[in-house]
């Protein structure tokens, strides 16, 4: 079982995790009272995702006993805006903008992803050209009104939205991040005499320069308003119906939750809610393993994330890429690849054997599920070599179809030309081939060497690949969590409450600075002290930090260096000017002493207090026997008489050699022959490479 932690505040109620996958829902309860954990796995129901979170819910407080009133909240993973931004299902937006600027989401930057390739089109701006209306205004960069929005134009920007037939407006004027009076005035107008039209603007989405990302990260914001505001009114609604009293957070893409009522205002920020959501259970999980530097990989139906973790923090980066849009949104730096239990296996036009992205998800799912699948999968490959129970799965709730699994592996066999075995593993290496090139992205491109760190196995099918992966990289521990398949809703147990707020101003960090750089940083704080007001916290419910994007005049890019909450005089902005020197010289090699140094923006960051919770009574240990032994075909060894523990079975601190396979609930995982396998008193199990 998971250990865990909240504040004392919170001991009185059970608090709730549920993380919505492409194939699986997960959901874990937590009594803060004594630390123990209850765990449920249903199938997900992705034409209305809330239809699996709110049976997993009832169907997790009947499980443990918890009676509604014990509700304290629930905290919420989701891809309800990913996917309506993948699959195209968001809503009609229509963008307002100075004269002379709509056609920036057509222009774009010339950068691409592939610069060589002519065929390449660029993504379809989510407001079309004809939904784009123009205000004759202007601001000058520090804010100040060159010309005011003309009330003729106004008075005609209503009608124009009635007979467009738009559902959402997002307003971006140029230098709005210097002074949203312009946007406001503009936003006030439709939300009085239009409500039923969703409106953002960019100043309370991106409050920051550089036009074509800001106006991207609006515009798709403002097209999932509505998208996320129903699925919430159904999800809040279910919860309230079983305890009107149960929050409900949802997590965002930088690691740490928001209320419900802040996640319909800014659904981008939920983009990668889940990936970010198993980071966090990742670095709660790997301390009580005593482990600082470690790579997460986490294996689900549909894909597999990949994160480095260095010294207990992962890293954050400031923008993402969805469906090929920019989008400003301070998010855990994961990399992912369609490699996932359920990644079809298939064979393309020269005869080569390829694995995802196409999944088979959670209906049909893969052959072996025996619901009608009938491509071959990466599941129905672990399957064939033994390395998965060939009865049931899920504890049992899932009876197996080996022979479905058989035969769509002996189809791809028959089509490759190998044997049945063979066409198995050639699916596992390929698989395992593109999780490893994944982690060499994140890890010796970034300038770290991935043996360094030690391989933390989650989702339903990492610990099955995880040791192949490891060994491939040179990695010589292995950590898998007790859950490793519900992960990402123990994380959600495990994160903070945050908020991000961030304001650019050009400032150049020379004598006589350190005013305008106090100036700007007391502009976010009061910004800061507002959000505080609305949701209603006391000032110590909440950490902040304070940290600049500094950049070498004439950069395009910045380096952020802590400003902290101190008083700001010259020396403190010459340390400021140092600290930037020597930051550009720790990244890039240089720094340029002489050059002159701009704070482009502030951004503050306010955090919860850490969620604490009493450890759970892991004492009780089995007979460390193997409940069964079958046949594992192993790459260099063949098939081996191997044998199967179930993870309940084994006796903490005792060291025990592969090759085996530990069974438990939510995955299986696989021990190499020459590695050695530990329980940890923690409940994480230790894998390691004979010295």
């Amino acid at each position: 079982m998971l250990a865990a932690s909240l504040g004392e505040e919170k001991e009185a109620g059970v608090l709730v995790g549920i993380d919505i996958g492409g194939t699986f829902t997960d959901v874990v309860a937590l009594d803060p009272r004594n630390g123990r954990v209850f765990l449920h796995k249903l199938p997900s129901t992705n034409d209305n995702p809330a239809l699996a979170a709110l049976l997993g819910l009832h169907e997790i407080l009947a499980q443990s006993g918890t009676s509604p009133e014990r509700l304290e909240g629930v905290s919420h993973g989701t891809t309800v805006a990913t996917n309506a931004v993948l699959q195209s299902r968001y809503a009609r937006t229509a963008l307002v903008t100075t004269k002379g600027f709509r056609d920036v989401l057509d222009i774009g930057r010339q950068r691409r992803p592939d610069l060589w390739d002519i065929d390449r089109d660029k993504p379809d701006p989510i407001a079309a050209r004809g939904d784009r209306f123009e205000v004759d205004e202007r601001l000058d960069r520090n804010g100040d009104v060159l010309k005011a929005p003309p009330a003729a134009e106004i008075e005609a920007l209503i009608p124009w939205i009635q007979t467009a037939g738009v559902e959402a407006v997002a307003v971006c004027f140029l230098h709005a991040y210097a002074s949203n009076r312009h946007e406001e005035r503009i936003a006030d107008e439709v939300r009085r005499r239009l409500p039923g039209v969703y409106v953002c603007t960019s100043a309370e989405v991106v409050n920051e320069f550089r036009e074509y990302e800001r106006f991207c990260s609006t515009v798709v914001n403002a097209s999932l308003l509505p998208v996320m505001d129903r699925y919430l009114a159904e999800l809040e609604g279910g919860v309230h119906d079983i305890s009107g009293k149960a929050f409900l957070r949802v997590m965002q893409s930088s690691g740490g939750t928001m209320s419900a009522t802040a996640a319909r205002e800014k659904p981008i920020n939920t983009f990668l809610s889940g990936p970010s959501a198993g980071v966090i259970g990742a670095v709660a999980v790997a301390a009580a393993a005593k482990q600082d530097d470690f790579i997460t990989l986490d294996v689900g139906g549909t894909s597999a994330d990949v994160c480095l973790v260095e010294d207990g923090q992962s890293q954050l980066r400031l923008d993402q890429r969805i469906a090929g849009l920019p989008v400003k949104t301070p998010t855990v730096d994961v990399h992912t690849v369609g490699t996932g239990g359920g990644s079809i296996a298939w064979i393309d036009a020269s005869g080569l054997l390829k694995v995802g992205p196409q999944s088979a998800g959670a209906t049909p799912g893969p052959a072996c599920y025996g619901r009608g699948g009938t491509m071959p999968t990466v599941s129905d490959a672990n399957e064939v070599l033994g390395r998965l129970n060939p009865d049931t799965l899920l504890g049992g709730r899932l009876k197996v179809d080996w022979d479905a699994a058989d035969g769509v592996i002996s189809d791809l066999a028959g089509k490759l030309g190998l044997s049945r075995t063979e066409a198995a593993f050639g699916v596992i290496r390929i698989a395992n081939a593109q999780i490893v090139q994944a982690i060499r992205v994140i890890s010796v491109e970034r300038g770290h060497d991935p043996r360094d760190f030690a391989l933390l196995a989650a989702g339903g099918g990492g610990p099955a690949q995880a040791a192949e992966v490891a060994r491939e990289l040179g990695i010589k521990t292995v950590l898998v969590p007790a859950n490793p398949g519900l992960l990402c809703a123990y994380g959600l147990l495990h994160s903070r409450q945050r908020a991000d707020f961030s304001r650019t101003r050009l400032i150049p960090v020379a004598d006589g600075a350190s005013g305008a750089i106090s100036d700007l940083r007391d502009d976010v704080l009061a910004e800061v002290e507002e959000w505080r007001q609305r949701e209603g916290k006391a000032p110590d419910d909440f950490e902040l930090a304070c940290l600049g994007d500094f950049r070498y005049g004439g950069q395009d890019s910045e380096l952020q260096v802590d400003i902290g909450l101190g008083a700001i005089d010259e020396v403190v902005a010459a340390a400021l000017r140092k600290a930037f020197h020597d930051a550009h010289e720790a990244n890039y090699g240089y720094a340029a002493r002489a050059q002159r140094v701009e704070l482009v923006a502030i951004r503050i960051v306010a955090t919860g207090r850490q969620p604490r919770y009493p450890a759970e009574d892991l004492s009780a240990a089995g007979d460390g026997r193997p409940s069964a032994t079958r046949s594992v075909w192993f790459e260099h060894d063949g098939r081996v008489d191997t044998p199967i523990y179930q993870r309940s079975s084994l006796i903490p601190g005792t060291a025990m050699q592969g090759p085996a396979i530990v069974e438990q609930m939510d995955t299986s995982t696989l021990v190499l022959p020459g590695m050695s396998f530990t329980l940890l008193p923690s409940g994480v199990l230790v894998l390691e490479e004979a010295e």
